[in-house]
């Protein structure tokens, strides 16, 4: 069994970045082919320098962002062109943080909800089932940026500062079911402190942490959203702790406790939402010198997991069963060969891990490579055998296309250097399948990938099929599909 929720990251925004788009793969719909998208193009190829997929949620269809000619336009498609449909318009100041980067999406049932200025409400919630008439206002908040939030299977939480600005004012925790009617201010907090959603096991229980002014001290605390009653689980002090990631398994909730000094390191914790039940598992070493990235926790078979990063790649894996006795290092990379956000040039960030079965597959930088900035070694770890990783094989800057939730039985595909490869964990199933066509311009290069591909996003095909923004020399950014078989990689379009 796996689980995982992996943290948002507020990456530097792209300036000139052009289209978002979001693929959303209904439940419900699992067994369908998604189409393989005909041949058309997205606008005016000369009107666009640079495209990213910004994020992926399960569902279906496809909601997406076009910022060209300083309008903002959300459209839904199911990759055909007769069937896509421009469903808002907002617009986009340049030169100012007026909707100066894409809207993230949160998929919530059948609607997607995302922060948007219309130049008239603000910054504010709205919500779209993929209709014209269906995108609407959700709730006036005032707001002057994306607040902090949740999601659980039935709800998304916020908290609103209600004077819009400011952290430590008063503010508002608000309910919503992607529906104006079930949009609802759910409980309220005294000013001079700042509050963050950290986690849930389940709707109805909340875990949020607060900080009070000074930002020394940190609080955890649960809230249960009928009763509003706040239970008291723990309290940190340092500087400016935080939490940077969390994630419940079993009877326990672990998390992340980061703070601002760049050179202390990270702890990894553990609490059973108790004062008691809450103890400190690991002080972290940092895998980076100058930049602190946000950890990767999961759970993974019978253990939970650790897993740091140093801007780029994973860098360090570490493993417990709930107690420090029984928490353990799998691998620790020394190399420190990426330093600053140097990542944040890449036109994808790298896919971290995937789980193929029983497997989790990782790369990490290799230390004794002598193209240290290029080459990655590949890792594998079985959840029958969950204290010996293997080593599949060293590859120059492979990127993880990561399968489609509903696809159970494919290998892992990468794609390293000029060829796409395969394998299922196993260094004897690692193998080339061949010259991967999104990279026939591949060149290595000390600081970031040259070859210019954003992040690949699964389709629920067969066979794979991956959509993806491609640099392509003649027609510039465009939206790319690309499948497992190498046969059918082409471009789309996007018919405005």
């Amino acid at each position: 069994m796996f689980n995982v929720k992996l943290r948002s990251h507020n990456f530097k925004s792209i300036h000139c970045l052009l289209l978002a788009i979001t693929l959303l793969f209904q439940a419900n719909i699992a067994n369908a082919i998604y189409p393989y998208a005909p041949k058309m193009e997205i606008g005016n190829p000369q009107n666009l320098s640079e495209a990213t997929i910004f994020s992926a949620y399960t569902g279906e269809p496809a909601f997406f962002w076009d910022d060209r000619n300083k309008e903002l336009n959300l459209w839904k498609t199911d990759g055909a062109s007769k069937n896509d449909l421009h469903l808002a318009t907002f617009p986009v100041n340049n030169h100012s943080d007026f909707n100066g980067s894409l809207p993230k999406f949160h998929a919530l049932g059948e609607r997607v909800l995302f922060w948007v200025d219309d130049g008239k409400h603000g910054f504010e919630l709205w919500a779209s089932d993929g209709t014209q008439t269906g995108t609407q206002l959700l709730v006036n908040a005032s707001l002057a940026y994306e607040p902090t939030s949740l999601q659980t299977a039935t709800y998304y939480y916020f908290i609103a500062n209600d004077s819009g600005q400011g952290y430590t004012n008063p503010a508002t925790l608000w309910r919503t079911d992607g529906t104006a009617a079930g949009t609802q201010a759910i409980a309220h907090f005294a000013g001079g402190e700042y509050f963050s959603l950290i986690d849930s096991p389940h709707d109805g229980l909340l875990i949020v942490s607060k900080s009070n002014a000074a930002m020394d001290t940190l609080t955890l605390f649960s809230l249960n959203t009928e009763t509003t009653q706040q239970q008291h689980i723990h309290t940190f002090k340092g500087n400016a702790p935080l939490v940077d990631g969390s994630h419940f398994f079993g009877k326990y909730l672990y998390f992340a406790l980061s703070d601002m000094g760049q050179h202390d390191p990270d702890e990894w914790w553990r609490t059973d939402l108790t004062d008691a039940g809450t103890q400190r598992l690991l002080s972290v070493p940092l895998m980076n010198g100058e930049w602190k990235e946000a950890p990767h926790l999961f759970s993974f078979g019978q253990y939970a997991y650790y897993m740091a990063m140093d801007g780029i790649r994973p860098a360090g894996l570490w493993q417990t069963d709930g107690t420090a006795a029984g928490t353990k290092a799998l691998l620790e990379s020394k190399g420190g060969q990426y330093n600053g956000d140097s990542g944040q040039d890449w036109p994808a960030i790298p896919v971290p891990f995937v789980v193929r079965g029983d497997k989790l597959i990782f790369p990490t930088f290799s230390q004794h490579s002598p193209y240290s900035r290029q080459y990655s070694q590949l890792w594998s770890l079985s959840s029958t055998h969950a204290d010996k990783l293997v080593l599949l094989g060293e590859f120059m800057n492979p990127m993880l296309l990561r399968p489609h939730e509903a696809d159970h039985s494919s290998p892992l595909y990468f794609s390293t250097e000029h060829e796409r490869w395969q394998t299922d964990g196993t260094p004897a199933g690692t193998k080339v399948v061949g010259i991967d066509p999104l990279r026939t311009r591949w060149k290595a290069h000390e600081w970031k990938d040259s070859e210019g591909i954003g992040t690949p996003f699964p389709l629920n095909t067969t066979p794979p099929t991956w959509l993806v923004t491609y640099d392509d020399p003649q027609h510039g950014w465009e939206l790319w599909v690309t499948d497992s078989t190498l046969k059918n990689t082409h471009r789309l379009a996007l018919n405005k």
